[in-house]
């Protein structure tokens, strides 16, 4: 009876341990980081990635997955996106993901003319490390097309 409440008790105190451990680390995630993408018309329909400034990203970024889906389908339709690596702050407290530097898999927005759904598209900037596959924060940005 003994061994019994022990190993409950240690498996209790094992899992209190691990909740704690992923609260504090999952705490970040909500924390601070927004994005601003810059799209214009050039960026219409093309292979051209916009550019995206990332605020306040969390420390220990070491590169950023930025995916590009329709609002408004279930589930939301992936277009593409692509990496970019953490390059630092810039003079107004962004990190830059340059005009084009999104390459291979990235597809940009195009309205389709029909359905409201087909015009609206997010853009989702997840911060990640190099020792988790689990973001450090997640930045959407939605964009409606006329």
């Amino acid at each position: 009876m003994v061994r019994l409440c022990c190993r409950i008790l240690s498996c209790v105190l094992l899992s209190m341990m691990c909740l704690a451990g992923c609260s504090w680390k999952d705490a970040p995630v909500q924390e601070g980081m927004h994005i601003e993408v810059n799209f214009s018309d050039v960026h219409r329909c093309s292979r051209i990635s916009p550019e995206i400034l990332v605020y306040n990203p969390p420390r220990g970024t070491a590169y950023y997955d930025v995916r590009v889906s329709v609002v408004g389908t279930s589930p939301e339709r992936y277009l593409g996106g692509g990496r970019w690596g953490y390059g630092g702050l810039n003079a107004d407290g962004a990190d830059v993901i340059p005009e084009g530097g999104l390459l291979n898999t990235y597809r940009a927005p195009c309205a389709s003319g029909g359905m409201s759904s087909d015009r609206t598209f997010r853009f989702t900037v997840y911060a990640m490390s190099r020792e988790s596959a689990t973001p450090l924060a997640i930045s959407d940005f939605t964009l409606t097309l006329d």
